[in-house]
């Protein structure tokens, strides 16, 4: 029986084999079109991450169609990408955008981010396979709240186990101080934060949340640093975090700063300043799933080269899943042999092994499947530290972590060749 890290190395190397950039699309079932349907968050704090994906899935629909689209009793179906903005308010704007998705436009499978806890409930009446890019909620996880949802990416816990390790590796810091903004997103991270620096030997020596609108954030800053922390954690999107770093630089902070944030370099530099973000950018690390500029599988590599020329933006790691979602919806249905019955396709899911055409780089579960039991999938994640010579994000290790009350595990594989900014 292999071993964990013997399927990681497998998985990596498989995928380095699996796929040069071929693609297709398809749609709902209407004619001969498939639409998939996507929520997305298109506006609100939320947007920087919901374009992206939006762009990613475009991409492999794009390509799914030049394959051939979904075929099903041997008839070709082309596919389309319907994409619904939740505003990143998902208690308000859910009910009416998965009832536009799912009872008018009948789609048979759904892409969600982030608003997957509030289209579980809706799932009981109206059940429909839904893939989940990224989880916000992980206690419970998703997966329990309805057996229509698979994850691609696993819930928080398996980013955050990696930075109370990666700290006492590093800069032998167990006094980690929190800070973030009070919404779902960062609460995970502080949950999960709490559970990992305990296990190794650490401890959140305090946790510091302020309102999600505030804009003047040095009393925050000033009580976070009073701690005396070895290391700060900074939770909450990308938009959240570039304002809260810019304070800790400016109040003096010392001391390494970690996030899970996605934030690109072009980010650090729009979202602080040109002038300012290598400076404050120094001592952050970031956390997060393996991106494609990072990511040690080729097909993976070549995506995001793709990507980069066709929107000019740097990859950031949703965009391997939601790219990946598309071919995962066209594998699943013709497993199924279906683009409309949802409990099959769903079932399909429930069995699928892991998709050739995918970039990811999964990790296979037992008898090759993307999915575990708990219907979630697993790939690699980074710790990355920002390289102010060169003025981008360098990875430092690979790892994996997040199934239930799993180990951080360290995972050796070669980081792709450094490339410029």
């Amino acid at each position: 029986m292999r071993s964990r890290l013997s399927r990681v190395a497998a998985a990596v190397a498989a995928a380095g084999l699996l796929l040069s950039a071929c693609g297709g699309s398809g749609g709902g079932a209407e004619g001969d079109t498939v639409k998939l349907g996507a929520i997305l968050p298109l506006t609100g704090s939320f947007a920087t991450y919901g374009k992206p994906l939006q762009q990613a899935a475009e991409l492999a629909v794009e390509r799914v169609n030049a394959a051939g689209g979904i075929t099903v009793d041997g008839k070709a179906h082309k596919v389309e990408l319907a994409v619904y903005d939740d505003g990143t308010a998902y208690a308000k704007n859910i009910p009416q955008v998965f009832s536009q998705a799912v009872l008018r436009e009948q789609v048979p499978f759904l892409i969600t981010a982030w608003s997957t806890y509030n289209v579980a409930p809706l799932l009981k009446a109206n059940p429909v396979p839904t893939v989940d890019v990224l989880a916000a909620t992980w206690q419970p996880s998703v997966t329990d709240l309805d057996d229509h949802i698979f994850l691609l990416r696993p819930f928080t816990p398996d980013i955050i186990p990696g930075v109370p390790a990666y700290m006492k590796k590093n800069y032998k810091a167990d006094r980690i101080a929190y800070i973030g903004p009070n919404e779902q997103f960062a609460d995970g991270q502080l949950a999960s934060l709490k559970a990992a620096a305990e296990k190794s030997g650490g401890k959140v020596v305090s946790a510091t949340r302020y309102p999600a609108d505030a804009t003047d954030l040095s009393s925050f800053v000033r009580k976070a640093l009073a701690s005396r922390p070895e290391a700060i954690h900074v939770g909450g999107s990308t938009q959240a975090v570039a304002p809260l770093l810019t304070q800790l630089h400016q109040a003096g902070n010392k001391v390494p700063i970690s996030m899970y944030t996605g934030m690109t370099p072009d980010q650090a530099r729009d979202l602080i300043g040109p002038g300012l973000y290598n400076e404050v950018m120094a001592n952050v690390h970031e956390f997060e799933g393996v991106t494609p500029q990072t990511n040690p599988t080729a097909p993976a590599r070549k995506f995001g080269e793709d990507f980069q020329e066709r929107y000019d933006l740097y990859g950031i790691d949703l965009i391997q899943w939601s790219y990946d979602a598309v071919w995962i919806a066209k594998t699943a249905m013709e497993k199924a042999n279906t683009v409309t019955d949802r409990e099959k396709i769903t079932a399909a899911l429930r069995d699928l092994t892991v998709p050739e055409k995918t970039v990811t780089g999964w990790i296979e579960h037992d008898g090759g499947k993307l999915f575990n039991k708990q219907r979630q999938a697993t790939s690699l994640s980074v710790a990355l530290s920002w390289d102010t010579e060169r003025k981008t994000w360098a990875p430092a290790y690979y790892y994996t972590a997040g199934l239930p009350d799993q180990e951080v595990e360290q995972v050796d594989v070669a980081p792709p060749a450094a490339s410029g900014d």
